[in-house]
């Protein structure tokens, strides 16, 4: 199985924080099969969704969404956008 990214991993950590689910990887990388990145699991081990974590680099992309939300992209330290998607 392939390590995750950091942006993977950091989006799973941040995703059981506020959940307080169980993560899970489940995606080995390559393959035939795309599975999502990860499984999120209840404290009783049922399985209760999945995470699946997709970088978006085009300039234009982020230029639109940080100006919808009013984000000032001046700053040094603004590295990247975190969108969190959720579907039941």
């Amino acid at each position: 199985m392939k390590p995750p990214t950091l942006a993977e991993s950091q989006a799973a950590r941040i995703v059981a924080a506020h959940t307080n689910c169980l993560t899970e990887q489940l995606d080995p990388g390559g393959g035939a099969v795309q599975l999502p990145d990860y499984e999120l699991r209840d404290a009783y081990q049922k399985r209760i969704g999945v995470l699946e974590v997709t970088s978006v680099v085009a300039s234009d992309i982020l230029s639109f969404n940080a100006s919808r939300r009013k984000l000032d992209f001046s700053s040094d330290q603004l590295r990247c956008t975190w969108f969190v998607v959720m579907t039941s």
